[in-house]
């Protein structure tokens, strides 16, 4: 499972926000009201959740080094995921 900062990194990107810029600010912007107003009360610990859950639809890939499997959401441009769950297979 990803960590908080995962997530508000995914926030940031769905909200347009530079996160770089959003956690260097002295006075940033609190994430759970930009989401609320955003997207009609959808707050950061649903957001989270959410995330969570999508990820399992996104496609697989193995880590070159440690070949395990994860599933999540990317910043293609950097090549790298924003946010990412380990893979687990159905049973």
């Amino acid at each position: 499972m990803s960590g908080l900062w995962e997530a508000e990194e995914m926030a940031c990107e769905v909200l347009g926000l530079d996160y770089d810029t959003w956690c260097n600010s002295d006075n940033p912007t609190d994430l759970d009201d930009e989401l609320m107003e955003a997207f009609d009360g959808l707050s950061m610990d649903i957001f989270e959740r959410l995330l969570e859950v999508l990820a399992r639809f996104t496609i697989i890939s193995e880590s070159p080094l440690t070949k395990s499997h994860f599933q999540g959401f990317v910043k293609p441009e950097e090549k790298r995921y924003i946010y990412r769950i380990d893979y687990k297979e159905k049973t």
